[in-house]
C-alpha cells in the first residue's frame, strides 16, 4: 500500500541489549567480569508507534510519532527526525518527572533502545500537496479527500493540503452515466455568457490538470460585472466547498505565499481574487 505498511521484528531480536523493567529503561551491557549486568538508562519508556513520511513535492521529511510511558501513564507525541535524535525532546514533552540518568553515551543508548522498541512501528506517507503523483506505479490525483486513480478512489493515501485547499473535494463517479452527466453539465456553463469569455475559461479548468502551465488567464472588468462569481463557478469544477470567500488565493497576499501556495496547488485551477487599483503606482507595481 502506498501510504501505511508495517515493520514487525526488533523488539525480541537476538541482538537485543535493552529491556523495560517495572517502567523502567535498562541497559544490559557487559560487565568486566564478562556477565551481563544491568544500567538504568531512565525511569520511563519509549517507542515509535508511527514512522510518516511527509511529501511535500520538493523532497521528504520524516517524523516520528512516539509513545512514552512514564508512571503508568502513556503520551503520544509527534517529532521531527531532528528531534528525536538529539533527546532534548524529554524535558520538553515529559517534563521535569522523566529522568534520564547521568553517564557518558547515555542519551544515545536510550534513542538506540526506544528504537530496539519500535520493531512494530507503522510507516505511513503523507502528501502536503495536491495534484498528480505517482503512487506504486500508478498516476493517483491526490484531493484533500484522498487520491484517484484509474481504478477510482485510494483512501488508503493521505493527503493534508494547506488550509487554502481543503475545499478540494472530488466525488469519484460510480457510473458511466454520471460521469457523462457531469461533463455536459460543466459544457452548460456555457451559456453563461458569450463564447469569446466562457470557452477560455472552461479550456483553463481542463488544462489545468494537464500539467505545467506558463500562463494564467485574467477577468478584467468594471466592479459588479460578476468577475469573482464567473470565476467561482470554474473554482468550483475542483469542489463544491470553494465560494466568494473561498477562492484559494488573494491578491492581497505577498508574491512567495502566492508561490507557495501554487506550488501546493498543482495540477488545478488556482483562483486569485482581489485585485483591485492602488492608490499610487508604487503600490500598483508592486501587486501587480
Amino acid at each position: 500500500m502506498a501510504s501505511t505498511s508495517i515493520i514487525s521484528g526488533g523488539a525480541s531480536t537476538p541482538r537485543q541489549s535493552y529491556r523495560v523493567d517495572q517502567g523502567r529503561t535498562i541497559w544490559i551491557r557487559q560487565g568486566r567480569s564478562g556477565s551481563p549486568e544491568d544500567v538504568l538508562l531512565a525511569n520511563f519508556s519509549a517507542r515509535v508507534i508511527e514512522e510518516i513520511h511527509v511529501e511535500d513535492g520538493r523532497g521528504t521529511q520524516v517524523y516520528f510519532r512516539v509513545e512514552a510511558v512514564l508512571d503508568g501513564e502513556a503520551r503520544v507525541v509527534c517529532l521531527s527526525a531532528a528531534q528525536f535524535r538529539d533527546m532534548r525532546w524529554v524535558e520538553e514533552y515529559l517534563g521535569a518527572g522523566a529522568i534520564v540518568e547521568s553517564g557518558y553515551g547515555f542519551r544515545d543508548h536510550l534513542r538506540a533502545a526506544f528504537l530496539h522498541f519500535s520493531g512494530d512501528r507503522r510507516i505511513t506517507s503523507e502528501y502536503r500537496h495536491v495534484g498528480w503523483r505517482e503512487i506504486d506505479g500508478q498516476a493517483v490525483y491526490l484531493t484533500a479527500s484522498g487520491g484517484i486513480g484509474a481504478d477510482g478512489a485510494r483512501p488508503d493515501v493521505h493527503v493534508v493540503p494547506p488550509p487554502a485547499l481543503h475545499h478540494l473535494i472530488l466525488p469519484c463517479s460510480e457510473s458511466e452515466e454520471a460521469a457523462r452527466a457531469a461533463v455536459l453539465a460543466s459544457l452548460e456553463l456555457r451559456q453563461l455568457g458569450p463564447a469569446r469569455l466562457l470557452h477560455p475559461l472552461l479550456a483553463t479548468v481542463r488544462r489545468s490538470i494537464l500539467g505545467d502551465a506558463d500562463f494564467s488567464a485574467a477577468l478584467i472588468g468594471k466592479s459588479g460585472e460578476f468577475k469573482t462569481a464567473v470565476a467561482v463557478v470554474m473554482q468550483q469544477h475542483f469542489g463544491s466547498g470553494f465560494n466568494e470567500r473561498q477562492v484559494p488565493g488573494s491578491a492581497e497576499s505577498t508574491a512567495n505565499a502566492l508561490e507557495e501556495s501554487l506550488h501546493q496547488a498543482k495540477d488545478m485551477l488556482f483562483v486569485i481574487d482581489d485585485i483591485a487599483p492602488q492608490a499610487n503606482s508604487d503600490a500598483a507595481r508592486a501587486q501587480h
